[in-house]
């Protein structure tokens, strides 16, 4: 869906966007960054409504996301900035261990194996033109606070290769609204050979070739897989350098469901259900006193036991 039919698309090269609206938020791709990722970033604050947006692409001063109710990024776009995913995802790694070609993680980091970070996002944050550059100890924020917020569903950090910066990665949601992220992968395979003619049969751990992101679609909103009862987003996030187009995190295809609440546990025992019976002041209520000529000839009780045991006058 093209950002312009979401509402408003903002365009705000090197500078800050920010909205606090009193009731919903609608509109379409909000841009706060040049191609060097600056300071800026894109703040949402809805008081009493829903917020729905194209897709934002901002600078590390990050994004944060509050509303009462809904959030919604219904569209995306393909990043093609981002050349070299650093450090290796964990569903990669997971990937290649699943496959058999490596049995631990950090045999994977030792195998040189390289994942190219070119794919579809709803939520971009570019870092200064190096990552070196960041001030020690400085943090780029990735938040998103929906309804009630008392469920954890993304408390993610990232470490910069210079230890320098964090970004963080924070999505808390309703108690009872799911979230849901996307891409779609094409024959639901997330990761494939940059070079067609090799196969992830044919993967020598030893002498590793390079891996691409699949072929992807953006969720359509609403749909099955992005129903209009929930939160989420298209596609993915990505945080990624402007300069050395290193990818440093970020998150994709996820779906978060509430817990169920918990019922209270109640315990009546025979002797407190009839103290409560006898206690209970006079009411108005009827009670139904069932005729016995009108029940079946041959009906008899279970073991002769009363469906209530009767309290001790």
């Amino acid at each position: 869906m093209a950002p312009d039919e979401q509402g408003i698309s903002i365009q705000t090269p090197a500078q800050s966007i920010i909205l606090n609206a009193g009731k919903d938020i609608m509109l379409g791709a909000l841009v706060a960054t040049d191609s060097n990722g600056p300071s800026s970033s894109v703040t949402l604050v809805a008081e009493g409504g829903d917020i729905q947006i194209g897709y934002i692409s901002t600078g590390q001063g990050g994004i944060d996301i509050s509303t009462p109710g809904s959030f919604r990024a219904v569209d995306s776009f393909f990043d093609e900035g981002a050349t070299q995913t650093f450090p290796l995802p964990p569903e990669f790694i997971s990937f290649l261990i699943n496959e058999g070609y490596y049995s631990s993680e950090a045999e994977v980091l030792s195998s040189g194996v390289l994942l190219e970070g070119d794919r579809l996002v709803s939520l971009l944050v570019k870092l200064e033109e190096d990552i070196d550059f960041l001030p020690e100890g400085s943090v780029v924020p990735i938040s998103i606070r929906y309804g009630d917020a008392t469920q954890t569903v993304v408390d993610e950090s990232y470490t910069s290769p210079d230890g320098g910066a964090t970004i963080k990665l924070l999505i808390l949601g309703d108690s009872v609204q799911p979230f849901v992220v996307g891409p779609q992968y094409d024959n639901d395979i997330v990761f494939k050979p940059r070079d067609p003619n090799n196969s992830v049969a044919n993967f020598n751990p030893d002498d590793p070739f390079t891996f691409v992101f699949n072929d992807s679609v953006g969720l359509t909103f609403p749909s099955d897989d992005f129903p209009p009862f929930a939160s989420g987003l298209s596609a993915g996030i990505s945080v990624r350098s402007g300069f050395n187009a290193n990818l440093y995190g970020g998150l994709q295809t996820l779906l978060f469901v509430p817990p169920p609440p918990t019922l209270p546990q109640i315990e009546e025992t025979a002797s407190s259900v009839c103290d409560n019976f006898q206690s209970a002041p006079p009411s108005n209520e009827t009670l139904l006193v069932i005729d016995e000529s009108l029940l079946p000839s041959d009906y008899q009780p279970i073991d002769n036991t009363p469906l209530v045991e009767p309290c001790d006058s």
